[in-house]
């Protein structure tokens, strides 16, 4: 991230106080117009170099930013800063005002943050909260001095209930302090792909995954072909490789513990390994550490173990099959050129049905005027354009009293066995397989379709 776009978001949140200020002096006649712009005058700052708060310390380095020492998760800081500009500056109050009865309108330890650019400083410390509005004090001091004002935050909380006014403006000003004193870790930048020293910059062209007492499986992101190759009557899907590529290299890190016990570990689930070019990279999915079920990843010759959520193992627990097209229905059936026309079969028996294309889903029969169910249609072809679970050879030649589609020289035919809906691809002699649960979401019976 580029240091300019966290020192933009700074910038406006400064050009309001100093805006609203040069609106205050002119309005108000004040006689120290010159000094109160030198004061907060930003232009001549240079860049930022650092911001600070008691919880945490955010430094730039070549335009990289890093908490405490270690790298910051860029989206984060970015949005750190951009909730500062939510805070728009009333008015000036005047420093006999405050000095007089500073602990009236500041507490003893008040929440501040302090900004350093390269020849200034600016630090703001956030006073107390007026009782009925949303209004509270603010200290700005730079090396020139120091001048007080009455400000607000203005993100929009409409979404969380609060019984009175009262507690509604308190709700805004104790969010806008929660997000002043976040702790370091909050910044702390979590991508595996960013923070694992082997990980960084490393561009996958393939996988070689090996679940626990399986065969291997090999992804090959350059070439779009998997290892197992997919059964006759089955494509791959070509976007799923890029999208899983990004969701690799996005992948965070819930907790990240370091010199972890070995000996800890249990229940290895799969290897991963990832290739670049003649570099290879070991990767280690375990389920236990010290006794903690999880997901956690280990790369070998590291001295870092990586706790994932666990719902993203699907990125962790890749199968060859993810990246075929499993649907049983070919993408081209509902356009204006296809004639969208198929048959059910029920007791060998065809009934033929179109669909014609339109906004709205609809069947027509092509024989008899049929009373015709048209959510029973509309739940059968939406599991058609679903993909299944997982494919696999099925050779059976006929399931007694199941439902039929033929669509051009395909025949489908659907039963619903052990919480599985499956598909049997006469054609292709493939069976695609959907977990349903105990009870079927799909009708099958000819009734359920038509009158």
């Amino acid at each position: 991230m580029k240091r300019n776009s966290i020192l933009f978001s700074v910038l406006v949140f400064l050009f309001l106080i100093t805006f609203v200020s040069e609106k205050i002096l002119k309005e108000d006649k004040i006689s120290h117009e010159q000094e109160l712009a030198k004061i907060l005058s930003f232009k001549n700052l240079g860049r930022i170099t650092k911001a600070k708060t008691d919880n945490f310390e955010l430094q730039f380095k070549d335009d990289i930013p890093y908490i405490n020492g270690q790298l910051a998760d860029e989206k984060k800081v970015k949005m750190f800063f951009t909730d500062l500009t939510l805070i728009e500056v009333e008015r000036e109050i005047s420093t006999k005002t405050i000095e007089d009865n500073y602990y009236s309108f500041f507490n003893k330890n008040p929440s501040k943050i302090r900004f350093d650019f390269e020849k200034n400083y600016l630090e703001f410390m956030i006073g107390k909260k007026l009782i009925h509005d949303r209004s509270f004090y603010v200290e700005v001091k730079t090396s020139k001095g120091k001048k007080y004002f009455l400000a607000k935050y203005q993100k929009d909380l409409d979404d969380i209930y609060q019984e009175n006014q009262e507690e509604s403006t308190s709700h805004q000003y104790n969010h806008f302090l929660s997000s002043i004193n976040v702790e370091a870790d909050y910044f702390l930048e979590k991508t595996l792909f960013k923070i694992a020293d082997s990980l960084q910059g490393f561009k996958v062209d393939k996988i070689i995954s090996q679940a626990e007492g399986k065969m291997k499986e090999e992804i090959d992101f350059k070439n779009k072909t998997t290892s197992p190759a997919p059964f006759k009557g089955v494509n791959y899907n070509i976007e799923i490789y890029d999208n899983y590529l990004n969701q690799l290299y996005d992948l965070k890190a819930e907790m990240i513990i370091y010199n972890p016990n070995k000996n800890l570990l249990s229940k290895h689930v799969r290897t991963l390994h990832l290739l670049s070019g003649q570099k290879e990279i070991l990767l280690d999915i375990f389920e236990v550490y010290n006794k903690r079920s999880s997901q956690f990843v280990l790369l070998r010759n590291n001295k870092t173990l990586y706790e994932i959520d666990p719902k993203l193992t699907p990125v962790l627990t890749v199968h060859y099959q993810t990246f075929w097209d499993r649907r049983p229905l070919r993408n081209n059936f509902f356009t204006k050129t296809s004639q969208n026309k198929f048959e059910l079969i029920f007791s060998d028996k065809k009934f033929p049905f179109s669909i014609p294309f339109s906004d709205h889903f609809t069947v027509k029969s092509l024989v008899k005027a049929y009373n015709v169910n048209v959510e029973s249609f509309r739940a059968l072809f939406a599991l058609l354009m679903n993909p299944a679970d997982f494919v696999r050879p099925l050779s059976v030649t006929h399931w007694k009293d199941s439902m039929g589609l033929q669509i051009d020289d395909e025949l489908l035919l659907f039963k619903f066995s052990d919480n599985e809906i499956i598909i049997h691809n006469k054609k292709y002699n493939i069976g695609l397989h959907y977990f349903v649960g105990p009870k079927s979401p799909l009708p099958l019976k000819k009734e359920d379709y038509i009158q």
